[in-house]
């Protein structure tokens, strides 16, 4: 009995573990996701952690993603990519309702933005 409320337990727990990413955008290669529950504001705007995933390999990447409050006003400026411990590893441009997954992310980044502060 004990063994089948450990199982449980451990279903249980990889369901909701996996409930918590949300799939924000794909490409032919990969999968991306957002840890909602990982959004923080910062000072000037707001960031949360991405995962992505490869499709052919058992391969993750996770990465710090994060936008200016001005950037989000304006439906237009950065989306910088940084590793985990905070360091820029890459900018891209953003466009409010782009195509590239940087725009998209910047997307599902800028609606927690809103959603925290009145902006």
């Amino acid at each position: 009995m004990k063994y089948l409320l450990l199982t449980l337990a451990l279903f249980s727990f990889n369901v909701f573990a996996q409930e918590i990413w949300y799939k924000y955008a794909e490409s032919d290669s990969y999968f991306y996701f957002a840890k909602i529950e990982s959004y923080k504001s910062t000072k000037d705007g707001g960031q949360f952690i991405q995962k992505i995933e490869q499709k052919t390999k058992p391969v993750l990447t996770f990465y710090l993603i994060e936008m200016k409050t001005k950037d989000c006003n304006k439906g237009y400026g950065f989306v910088y990519v940084n590793s985990l411990d905070g360091k820029l590893v890459s900018q891209f441009d953003y466009v409010e309702g782009g195509e590239t997954i940087a725009q998209k992310a910047g997307d599902a980044l800028c609606e927690l933005i809103k959603s925290s502060k009145s902006i």
